[in-house]
């Protein structure tokens, strides 16, 4: 439970720090946002209680790349988790219209029904979502979790999930 404390403590200071930072920003899509997702995990693995909530803080892009850097954590109802840290970079189809696709690691407890063979998973994924009203987007994303052959079994699993990402600045 410590460590949860620990790690709430960062997420909100990583949060204030950022609002001050994207408060000067003059871009309307340089802005924090965070994302409520749910939807399923091991989509293509017939698992039980495969529903799966989570949220993620997505910091304003740096670079010339206009890289997004984001931190979340995702729970299924069969009690697997996964904490994760990843980068992310928006292509705006048109006005309303952004794909993202992302990439990261982090730290997955398995349950019952989830194993992946290694505590340390890769997180790849793509995002499409429609920005509306003052920069809010609803979307849908799909992700593969795998280990990258780091454990003695790798059997990897999906997630599909419906996300609504608010913004923190405006």
């Amino acid at each position: 439970m410590n460590i949860l404390f620990s790690i709430s403590g960062l997420i909100l200071s990583v949060v204030i720090t950022t609002q001050i930072y994207a408060s000067q920003l003059k871009s309307s899509d340089q802005i924090s946002m965070i994302n409520f997702t749910v939807g399923e995990v091991g989509v293509v693995d017939n698992i039980d209680q495969p529903m799966r909530i989570g949220f993620e803080y997505r910091m304003p892009s740096f670079s010339s790349w206009k890289i997004i850097p984001a931190l979340g954590f995702a729970r299924a109802e069969n009690g697997a988790s996964f904490f994760y840290a990843d980068f992310r970079r928006d292509y705006w189809i048109n006005s309303r219209w952004v794909l993202t696709p992302s990439y990261g690691l982090g730290s997955f407890q398995d349950s019952n029904e989830i194993e992946l063979g290694n505590t340390l998973e890769f997180r790849a994924g793509v995002e499409i979502a429609n920005r509306f009203y003052k920069h809010y987007r609803v979307g849908v994303a799909l992700f593969h979790l795998s280990n990258g052959s780091l454990g003695d079994k790798n059997p990897g699993t999906e997630a599909i999930v419906f996300s609504l990402s608010i913004p923190l600045a405006s």
